[in-house]
């Protein structure tokens, strides 16, 4: 697959799991529409497409692509650095790494896809994620437009970053709906506009700098920008290697995840840990623990929705506050929740499991004095924040299943939409391991919570019959 391709859909999620994730509409170029005037058709628009960027003949020439470039994205200052690996028809692989450790990487063999990130370790691509894994890994997406959308109308022509441009209205066959963006004199593709669903913000991809290699004669697009509401993700391709051997391993699912195997032999690193039949189990910390009954596993977009909206209750928008809660080695084990999240007419209650390194802070030895610290930091950002906790009187203890826990009730707004949660805190090891219960009805929190009394502490291997 070409990186002017990859540009258009992967890298939009590396944006969000390096950036957080907005709540509205994107804020990009406005388009201004010019005058009415004959339109060509669909398939002159991809012809002209195929022919600004080497034609028929030139693409079948190209196998492989190798590419390596930068990425940054403000206003959070995050930097970092890209590289892919594709090869016709359709394998990929590509891996976006942060300079503040976050790193975000997917591979596809042709048949399988998995993805691998700093938060959640190895874990196997499903459903909509596998969908668009496969849809990215076609490595002549430019030759193959006409067959990957289930509708195609030319629509409009209108000025798009400073260049006239023709709108074709597309929608998928899973009946996602987009706008392709194609410049009226050179043909090239200059960018996008992916329509989210009710609970996604749109997102406008501006594609531009297209390069010729030196051999075939093809042309692609080796510089973007991605516009969210909330964010803006720069995209550069620095080196370009066309047509080397590139061998199959490359596409093939990883022995263990980076994030293991970057932090093996460091001393207080968590495994992943795993969900299985609505059993979570985790070996580091040798702990186990039972969902409430049907709830389901939340996806990795939706975790990372969550955990923003986390981030944002306790330091609100200030950037410096966040970066540094993340340095502190917060991982985020798992997120259930009670229907499939932005099902709707439904209030949706969850449950999250995180652990956090509390190697740092030797004063903190207990889930209460994790909670009391915590109470402290957020009553000196409330000001700031655009949420506003309420704590329910001092966390008081409880021992499930010889283990102490410490509880704290609270409560804030979302949207003027008020949420109760319930935390549990013990600690292991050289961690702060706790859960937190939400829901929009303290019963139906607490009847969320009596779920903590499925969680036990696994027996040591050498005790396991």
């Amino acid at each position: 697959m070409t990186f002017t391709k990859r540009i258009r859909h992967s890298f939009v999620a590396a944006a969000l799991l390096f950036g957080g994730v907005g709540k509205s509409s994107a804020q990009g170029t406005s388009p201004t529409k010019e005058s009415a005037a004959p339109l060509p058709t669909v398939s002159q628009i991809f012809d002209k497409s195929l022919q600004a960027t080497g034609g028929l003949e030139a693409w079948k020439q190209l196998t492989s692509l190798h590419l390596k470039g930068n990425i940054s994205i403000s206003p959070d200052g995050i930097e970092g650095t890209t590289e892919s690996f594709s090869k016709a028809p359709n394998k990929f692989s590509e891996c976006m790494k942060a300079r503040n450790g976050y790193f975000w990487c997917r591979r596809y063999d042709g048949l399988d896809g998995w993805q691998d990130d700093s938060r959640n370790g190895l874990q196997p691509l499903r459903g909509e994620a596998f969908d668009k894994v496969e849809r990215d890994a076609d490595f002549y997406a430019e030759v193959n437009n006409r067959t990957k959308y289930a509708t195609l109308k030319v629509v409009r022509a209108e000025v798009f970053d400073g260049q006239t441009a023709y709108v074709i209205e597309a929608q998928r066959k899973d009946g996602s709906k987009l706008e392709l963006y194609y410049a009226k004199d050179s043909g090239f593709q200059i960018g996008r506009k992916e329509f989210g669903a009710p609970s996604r913000e749109t997102t406008i991809v501006h594609l531009k700098d297209y390069r010729q290699l030196a051999s075939p004669p093809i042309k692609i697009a080796t510089a973007s920008r991605i516009e969210t509401n909330s964010k803006t993700t720069r995209i550069t391709v620095e080196e370009i290697d066309a047509n080397s051997e590139i061998a199959d391993w490359v596409f093939a699912k990883p022995e263990k995840s980076l994030r293991d195997s970057r932090e093996s032999g460091k001393e207080g690193h968590p495994d992943n840990g795993k969900v299985s039949d609505g059993v979570y189990h985790n070996d580091f910390f040798g702990i186990s623990y039972t969902l409430p009954s049907g709830w389901v596993v939340a996806s990795e977009d939706t975790q990372q929705a969550m955990e923003e909206v986390g981030r944002r209750a306790v330091f609100g928008t200030e950037t410096d506050q966040m970066h540094v809660y993340e340095r502190r080695r917060s991982y985020h084990l798992f997120t259930a929740t009670e229907f499939p999240f932005g099902t709707p007419s439904k209030s949706n209650r969850s449950v999250q499991l995180i652990a956090e390194n509390m190697a740092f802070a030797p004063g903190i030895q207990s889930g209460k004095d994790y909670i009391l610290t915590m109470r402290e930091n957020t009553s000196g950002q409330t000001a700031r924040s655009q949420f506003l906790p309420q704590y329910d009187g001092d966390p008081t203890e409880q021992t499930i299943n010889g283990l102490v826990f410490s509880r704290q009730d609270l409560a804030l707004k979302i949207n003027a939409v008020p949420v109760y949660e319930t935390m549990y805190a013990t600690k292991l090891k050289t961690f702060i391991v706790y859960f937190v219960f939400s829901g929009g009805a303290k019963q139906g929190v607490e009847e969320a919570v009596r779920s903590i009394l499925t969680f036990h502490q696994l027996a040591p291997a050498s005790q396991k019959p």
